[in-house]
């Protein structure tokens, strides 16, 4: 197992309790707790200049779980993909992300948006299409957690053509989603 140094031990020792003994798949809700939990103290990260990289900063690692810090700068948006059929959550620590997802045939619908507030998670079912960006107007932190480790798959160019042709991400009108 590897722990990045900024997680709190006493945060670390919650996190593992929140684990199955067993080898059972975790649920989305569970991984959206864990998210949660580490976002809690991801503002504190940045301000001592942890620099995340294009993938992210890996926080933790296990058998059963990968979660990692990403720095998102205005205008910064992923590829379409999923999560090699895990499960997956994401809790925004500050700023706001937008997501779109994409039903199957993944190509023949438009995209489901929704935005996700500072202090609040979003799951993501097993071999869900998605789309995330920081629609601006300053830098966001997020914590994203799946179960167990999996590369992501990209898919095809047509989903950035897509939000090519939508409003701009900062002139949406979404509902952002808000912390319980």
């Amino acid at each position: 197992m590897y722990v990045h140094p900024a997680v709190r031990t006493a945060d670390l020792q919650i996190l593992l309790s929140m684990l199955p003994e067993q080898a059972e798949p975790l649920r989305a809700e569970t991984l959206a707790e864990i998210a949660a939990r580490l976002a809690a103290g991801a503002p504190q990260w940045a301000a001592t200049g942890v620099q995340t990289g294009r993938r992210g900063l890996r926080l933790l690692v296990s058998h059963q779980i990968e979660a990692r810090l990403v720095a998102w700068e205005t205008g910064r948006t992923t590829p379409a993909h999923d999560h090699g059929g895990a499960p997956a959550a994401w809790a925004v620590a500050d700023g706001e992300l937008v997501e779109d997802q994409f039903d199957a045939p993944v190509w023949l619908s438009g995209p489901r948006r929704r935005r996700v507030a500072a202090a609040a998670a979003a799951t993501l079912p097993p071999g869900q299409v998605h789309v995330l960006a920081n629609p601006g107007p300053r830098r966001a932190l997020s914590v994203h957690v799946v179960a167990p480790p999996r590369r992501a798959r990209l898919r095809p160019a047509r989903a950035a053509a897509m939000l090519a042709e939508a409003v701009p991400w900062h002139a949406l009108a979404a509902t952002a989603v808000s912390a319980p």
